[in-house]
């Protein structure tokens, strides 16, 4: 994972699944599914992204003029986004109140 202050870039990584035989795999997206929320008593905790400043592998220090985008959580929701060369800058807003429960993981492709 590559840091710019609280923000990150999720990094892909190459995999081997357990199969016969072993297939080589590379990681391509983040699954996010939100278990908590307003709902739950979870007060902050968004996810934010930064189109501003690009995707990982076009990242310059100038960006375009667009707002983040903010993802509230919801309980059961699934959020899907890229990492790798193609992820946004992103982050996990400070939880104000509760906790914030999440499962992640990630989606593979055959290499």
């Amino acid at each position: 994972m590559k840091t710019r202050k609280t923000a990150v870039y999720d990094e892909s990584n190459n995999i081997t699944l357990s199969s016969t035989p072993p297939t080589p795999a590379r990681t391509t997206w983040t699954l996010l599914i939100y278990l908590t929320g307003p709902t739950t008593g979870c007060v902050g905790g968004e996810t934010v992204f930064y189109p501003e400043l690009g995707p990982a592998k076009k990242f310059s220090g100038k960006g375009i003029d667009t707002d983040p985008i903010v993802v509230d959580l919801e309980v059961g929701m699934a959020l899907l986004h890229k990492h790798g060369q193609d992820c946004l800058l992103h982050e996990g807003k400070t939880v104000r109140k509760g906790e914030k429960w999440v499962i992640r993981s990630d989606l593979c492709v055959k290499r």
